[in-house]
């Protein structure tokens, strides 16, 4: 790497022995291999569930729906303006039947709680007393997105009529047992829903998830199949998208790097000064000095913000968008300080290219599909990759090095 203040380097290469030098200390190689496999597994276990998930749900017509189309044809000649999607799960159900059942009398609340356990009766009540708050998963769908953004009473003023369905988390729409742990779980209902609504709204309408409050335009996906009707429209489209994510890792990348150099350096130059001033006497007003860097610091923060609200107009999920920004920093960081052989600095960010650009490709290539778990594959594999170069080439380069 190139410097244009050589101290600097400095300063980096003995953050980078005292990390070597502790990271020995403090593990062994078993452990070290140990840590290092276990996220080679997670990254390849969260992987088989991405593609499991993504051919099981994405692209498919589930049958969540059947029957409800006849009666209810989706189209702006409608008898309803919203329609109510309610996921009822295991925890839903059993919350319903305890409600269902018969109350207690209040000097049966005084009941210790050993005594409650001798019965199966008395456990409701103890469920009862811990005032658990399950609430199912919630999807409003419209073809206007005015009417999902009314709130109730508007609602009932304005005559807006919901139509209301409910499905079980054990409905056989939903795949098998184990997909439908997964969603249960972990990925939620999302993507499933909307692939059905997509299907048969033609790609119109919004969707907004009651619990999260996140509302998805359904247009999006359907622009994509559109482009899947001939060759040459796949062809354009697939490049585009090729193109189109190497140019965002490549500007992710160049703010992240910016943004880690320029805070280096900031924070380099004050710690200079501060030893210049305390140590060597130097005749430099303190008020001056706080007020030059403060100004300093304020210019980064705001350059900053607007390199993160520039990352951000590439991506639809802000979270994505800032963890992702928030990972090519950390890299940077490790890359700055740690990357001193020279097959890490050359093999290390090609790995890291290939993770984060098919992620963006899969991101844009399916908007709908199971983002979150697709970026955490890459984070994991991201992490397992830095750390095999560490392990195997920058700790061993250290050991070599003593032993000479």
């Amino acid at each position: 790497m190139n410097f244009n203040n050589p101290t600097l380097e400095t300063v980096l290469f003995i953050i980078h022995q005292r990390i070597i030098n502790k990271y020995l200390n403090s593990t062994t190689t078993t452990f070290r291999i140990c840590f290092e496999l276990t996220f080679l597994f997670f990254a390849f276990f969260f992987l088989f569930l991405l593609v499991y998930l993504h051919l099981t749900y994405v692209g498919k017509e589930t049958n969540c729906f059947v029957g409800l189309s006849d009666n209810y044809p989706y189209n702006n000649n409608s008898d309803w303006h919203i329609l109510e999607i309610n996921i009822v799960t295991r925890w839903g159900l059993l919350q319903k039947k305890l409600n269902d059942k018969k109350q207690f009398q209040s000097k049966q609340l005084d009941i210790s709680v050993e005594d409650k356990l001798d019965s199966i009766d008395n456990f409701n009540i103890i469920f009862n007393e811990l005032d658990l708050d399950w609430e199912d998963p919630s999807f409003l769908f419209s073809y206007h997105q005015a009417y999902l953004l009314l709130p109730q009473k508007l609602r009932e003023i304005h005559n807006v009529f919901v139509k209301k369905i409910e499905i079980e988390s054990t409905n056989i729409c939903f795949g098998n047992k184990f997909s439908q742990f997964l969603l249960e779980n972990f990925v939620g209902y999302d993507t499933v829903i909307i692939q059905k609504l997509i299907s048969i709204s033609k790609g119109r309408g919004y969707l907004k998830n009651v619990q999260t409050k996140e509302t998805y335009y359904l247009y999006h996906q359907s622009e994509h199949r559109d482009t899947n009707e001939d060759l040459q429209s796949f062809i354009i489209f697939k490049l585009s998208i090729l193109i189109g994510s190497i140019l965002t890792f490549y500007f992710v990348s160049a703010v992240a790097a910016i943004l880690i150099r320029e805070t280096q350096m900031r924070i380099f130059d004050l710690s200079i000064d501060l030893v210049s001033l305390f140590f060597f006497h130097r005749r430099n007003p303190i008020p001056n000095l706080l007020v030059n860097y403060i100004f300093r610091f304020l210019v980064l923060t705001l350059s900053t913000l607007g390199a993160t609200v520039i990352v951000y107009g590439f991506f639809e999920d802000k979270n994505i968008a800032f963890t992702n920004l928030l990972l090519m920093c950390l890299l940077e960081m490790f890359i700055l300080i740690s990357a001193r052989t020279r097959i890490t600095s050359k093999l290390l960010p090609q790995f890291i290219f290939l993770y984060i650009v098919l992620f963006f490709i899969y991101y844009f290539n399916f908007p709908f599909g199971f983002h979150y778990l697709a970026w955490l594959t890459t984070t994991i594999f991201s992490i397992y990759t830095l750390l095999f170069f560490f392990h195997n080439f920058e700790l061993q380069s250290d050991i070599r090095q003593r032993i000479r």
